[in-house]
């Protein structure tokens, strides 16, 4: 099971959609997802495309919301989607939702192994044009999860999104600049890309980042600028590691 990662500003409202995919046919389902109700509202959620209404049901507590799900004969699908608004006075980052509680039946065995992933929003300042993140990789292409990994050739995957984002607002063409910082917090290198967007949501590998010998890393952050001659910042800079 998982979601499809979501961003937006404050005060907006968005969905969760959350999808089941199983080899075997999924008779019923259950899961739990909690919130921050100092951050989102939870406004309620719609069934998913395959689903009928009447297979879906959804109760809450407080900052839980866990959905049952009773339709048959599912092997990949999207189950529901839950309705949010981030709350005006929530601060720009990255937001988790956690699940729990999870229970899914397949007609001839209860999944005892279920994957899945928890709900994702990022939400962005008023005067971004872009939602971005990165992952680093090592020489052996493993991601790289904590700073002190950080030594050597790297390379990065930056991730792009503009779904969600006013016609108007949107920008195809950027820079994307990952600045690393010694533990001083004294900058260290930059690696520079130009990308063109093909689709909402894309993504850009950046090879052979060289770090410096002898050099602590203490800090990553990726910056989105218009251009690398006019540095004009098209999102806040958001912290790698």
């Amino acid at each position: 099971m998982n979601w499809r990662r979501r961003h937006g500003k404050a005060g907006d409202t968005f969905s969760l959609p959350a999808y089941i995919y199983s080899e075997s046919e999924v008779s019923d389902f259950r899961f739990t997802l909690e919130y921050d109700s100092d951050q989102f509202e939870y406004l309620g959620f719609k069934p998913g495309e395959d689903m009928s209404a009447s297979s879906v049901s959804v109760t809450t507590d407080e900052n839980r919301v866990t959905v049952r799900g009773t339709q048959g004969g599912i092997t990949g699908c999207e189950a529901c989607r839950l309705e949010f608004k981030a709350k005006p006075d929530i601060d720009s980052g990255e937001y988790i939702l956690p699940v729990s509680d999870i229970e899914i039946n397949a007609a001839e065995k209860n999944l005892t192994d279920v994957y899945y992933t928890d709900g994702y929003v990022r939400i962005i300042s008023e005067d971004a044009k872009i939602s971005a993140g990165a992952f680093l990789f090592n020489s052996d292409n493993d991601v790289i999860e904590d700073v002190s990994e950080i030594s050597g050739t790297l390379s990065a995957m930056i991730l792009a999104d503009i779904a969600g984002l006013p016609e108007d607002e949107r920008v195809t063409s950027f820079d994307a600049i990952l600045a690393f910082y010694d533990t001083n917090d004294a900058l260290v290198t930059l690696s520079t890309t130009e990308a063109e967007m093909s689709d909402d949501i894309d993504c850009f590998m950046v090879e052979n980042i060289a770090i410096p010998e002898n050099v602590e890393i203490g800090g990553v952050k990726l910056m989105i600028w218009d251009g690398i001659d006019t540095a004009k910042p098209l999102a806040a800079a958001t912290p790698v590691l």
